[in-house]
């Protein structure tokens, strides 16, 4: 091989990993802990409670609680704690699935996945730990656990996937789900 073809693939596999080095120095996770029953009570029935949670580290989330699980949805700016949006526009999907939310001594963990804006941490979408339970083949029923993937923007919001937490790397395919939906809206066509 040539020194100046040598000379060009070195420096076109050191440009390669400067660029995938910068990118993901542009997105990187922030952690928040909180209380359900912190959340201020929005409505409460004989079988839901929904409650908002006002976050630090991303936007307001609007928790519910039914008989059949929960479902998380985002709080969307402007819209007055409320389960429609004062924006026409913004499509919501109710996420969740049969189960709560995971806690460990009463609180749940959020991991924002967020991207550099200007100079800004800006979140885009969010994992959060649930827990359910499926019978077994001797009539018992197994406790589960999954990270579920809410997706969200300016005119969006919803979830775009589960990991089993019995998968190897669940933690890191969460994260790779969230990203590969960073900067779109996954979510076209749904109304909340």
């Amino acid at each position: 091989m040539h020194q100046k073809t040598r000379l060009a693939l070195l420096v076109s596999g050191a440009l390669l990993i400067a660029s995938g080095q910068a990118a993901a120095q542009n997105i990187s996770s922030t952690y928040e802990k909180f209380n359900f029953d912190d959340c201020a009570l929005v409505e409460e029935g004989e079988r839901h409670v929904t409650r908002v949670c006002n976050m630090r580290k991303g936007p307001d989330l609007m928790i519910v609680y039914h008989e059949h699980g929960v479902i998380v949805m985002v709080e969307p700016a402007g819209s007055e704690k409320l389960y429609e949006a004062q924006n026409p526009s913004y499509k919501q999907a109710r996420t969740g699935h049969f189960g709560e939310l995971f806690t460990r001594n009463g609180l749940t963990t959020l991991e924002w996945r967020v991207e550099r804006v200007a100079g800004e941490w800006q979140p885009y979408a969010a994992i959060y730990r649930t827990t359910y339970s499926e019978p077994v083949n001797d009539g018992s029923m197994r406790n589960r656990q999954r990270l579920d993937v809410l997706k969200f923007g300016s005119d969006h919001a919803c979830q775009i996937g589960t990991v089993e937490a019995n998968v190897a790397n669940h933690n890191v395919r969460a994260r790779e789900i969230a990203d590969a939906a960073r900067g779109t809206n996954p979510c076209p066509g749904i109304n909340g």
